[in-house]
């Protein structure tokens, strides 16, 4: 389970579970994600943006950052493009949103994934993930 463990003044806060610590902006949209020996596992500069208050069904956003993955050594540039698609009913009503995540690496590799998140409202937090290129970075929550 997800704990906060700490807010800055900004509204910028850390979560925490079993020691791993995922680091997210006011607005919920990821900085980082440490190992818990705390080296990076995942970073975003400025920030992984695939939430853009306030949120309703065929809102469009993009926007760009610099992310690197930790267990690679590697970095890329990307642009993402988000599309709210649905609002789904449910024990905990979600909106669901599509991500068309369009990255270069330093290594000339490039190419778009595409990513479906959940973000509850009620909950205040996205609450699954799929990766559709990277299945191993898919996840769901288990508990509320």
């Amino acid at each position: 389970e997800w704990t906060v463990t700490a807010v800055g003044a900004g509204g910028e806060y850390q979560s925490e579970c079993e020691g791993w610590r995922a680091l997210a902006n006011a607005d919920h949209n990821l900085t980082g994600v440490l190992r818990p020996d705390g080296s990076r596992l995942w970073g975003f500069d400025p920030y992984f943006p695939v939430l853009d208050f306030p949120l309703r069904v065929g809102k469009q956003w993009s926007g760009r950052y610099e992310g690197f993955n930790g267990n690679l050594g590697v970095g890329w540039s990307s642009e993402i493009a988000c599309v709210v698609e649905a609002y789904e009913d449910g024990e905990h009503p979600q909106f669901r949103i599509r991500c068309d995540d369009s990255f270069q690496t330093l290594l000339i590799v490039a190419g778009t994934h595409t990513s479906t998140f959940w973000y509850s409202p009620e909950l205040g937090r996205i609450t699954r993930q799929v990766h559709g290129a990277l299945p191993e970075n898919s996840w769901r929550m288990t508990g509320w």
